[in-house]
């Protein structure tokens, strides 16, 4: 196995390359060469106790500077690329290595199925370019895979910063990246009430005028729609599993109370696996509803590992 500093300068040179062809916007900022982990970083990041009672489950939202993205809220999600070549360095450093959804889907059935020593499952939500173009020459040089969660109406209607169908086409071949659906073209809020509040559009009712009926015949009409565009584009999307926008599946908050349990039921038969994000913990065999911490701008490769030493199963 390469020495962690070996390791970045490796993830450095390859970083020169521009991951992904097809992407609409500008190249990533490569690495910085001096990056490296400190001696004091190595001894933190040694490997936690091995268990298999429990696999951290980490979600990014996008890999660039502020100006890289459109909304304040999307900037304060995302981060920056050397961060996460570091992120992912210290990961390895201490002995993580990604598993595919396969895999960890297999674990959460309870079914035998071979793991690394730490497991580490590394998803991304909304198909972002600059996700791929960040992430991509990281996961490459480490051998590692994401799931990427595909917001299927943006990339279709050509929206500004998300990937292009060619760029998403040719992640899924690299075999580092396996596509799921995150959305059709339901990312995004809608009116609940008379008032005019917005909530997602998954999690509640239109103008609270819309039936439980209705609503599920539309929010049914947008997954089929979603699936089929996804699989249009990518031949081999088989549905394994789902992260609603936001999170929220209607458990978060809703204005109908029926809603959480019915679309719940709906995505377990549908997808197998929810991802949501709260609360933050290690996804368990026997679990069809997983949480992931959501790595954010703000966090420092000490949060995670607190996080991953806090949240280990005993």
């Amino acid at each position: 196995m390469s020495s962690p500093r070996a390791l970045i300068a490796a993830i450095a040179a390859a970083a020169l390359v521009v991951a992904g062809c097809g992407a609409k916007s500008a190249p990533p900022p490569t690495l910085p060469l001096a990056l490296h982990l400190t001696a004091n970083e190595r001894s933190v990041w040694t490997p936690l106790p091995s268990t298999r009672s429990g696999i951290p489950v980490l979600l990014y939202h996008g890999i660039g500077d502020r100006d890289d993205f459109d909304l304040p809220a999307d900037a304060a999600y995302g981060v920056t690329q050397p961060n996460f070549a570091k992120q992912m360095a210290l990961l390895h450093n201490a002995g993580y290595h990604t598993v595919t959804l396969e895999q960890f889907r297999a674990y959460l059935a309870g079914e035998p199925v071979a793991l690394p020593a730490h497991p580490l499952l590394l998803t991304f939500d909304d198909s972002l370019a600059n996700s791929f173009e960040g992430a991509d020459p990281v996961l490459r040089q480490l051998g590692w895979t994401a799931v990427m969660f595909v917001d299927v109406g943006n990339v279709d209607a050509g929206t500004d910063r998300y990937a292009s169908w060619k760029q998403i086409e040719d992640a899924q071949r690299s075999g580092r990246w396996e596509m799921q659906l995150h959305a059709g073209r339901g990312h995004h809020n809608i009116p609940y009430d008379a008032k005019g509040t917005m909530g997602p559009f998954y999690a509640n009712r239109y103008l609270a005028r819309e039936t439980l009926g209705a609503w599920e015949h539309r929010v049914e009409a947008d997954l089929d729609w979603g699936q089929a565009t996804l699989r249009k584009h990518v031949a081999s999307y088989r549905p394994l599993s789902f992260a609603p926008p936001y999170g929220n599946f209607g458990q978060l908050a809703s204005d109908d109370p029926g809603i959480p349990g019915r679309l719940g039921a709906l995505l377990r038969e549908r997808y197998g696996i929810v991802f949501v994000q709260q609360p933050a913990r290690y996804a368990r065999p026997g679990e069809s509803v997983v949480s992931r911490l959501q790595v954010t701008r703000k966090m420092t490769g000490g949060d995670i590992h607190a996080w991953l030493s806090e949240q280990l199963p005993r």
